[in-house]
């Protein structure tokens, strides 16, 4: 459960929390009155996700760099509707 990771969080690394706020919260928490304790929810959530990701290599995000196209209902010149894909109109330069 993420309350006996934090806890160990806040033994190992109590010395470098600076905030009242947070340390109000860690010693005023109890399991029955879970949702006035916002930042003790926010610790759990990352002492979970720090487990969760603790063995995974960091990879290379590829770029996507394909250009967002305009889908949903159009009518073309014949006055039929359709749905997909929305072709563009060629510019009229003058």
């Amino acid at each position: 459960m993420h309350t006996d990771r934090t806890a160990d969080f806040v033994e190992d690394y109590c010395h470098t929390i600076w905030f009242e706020e947070i340390l109000d919260q860690l010693t005023s928490y109890n399991d029955e009155n879970k949702g006035k304790f916002d930042i003790v929810a926010a610790f759990g959530m990352m002492e979970l996700a720090d487990e969760e990701l603790s063995g995974r290599k960091p990879v290379k995000v590829e770029q996507d760099n394909a250009e967002f196209e305009d889908f949903g209902y159009w009518v073309d010149e014949k006055g039929i509707r359709h749905f997909g894909i929305i072709p563009k109109k060629p510019k009229i330069e003058y």
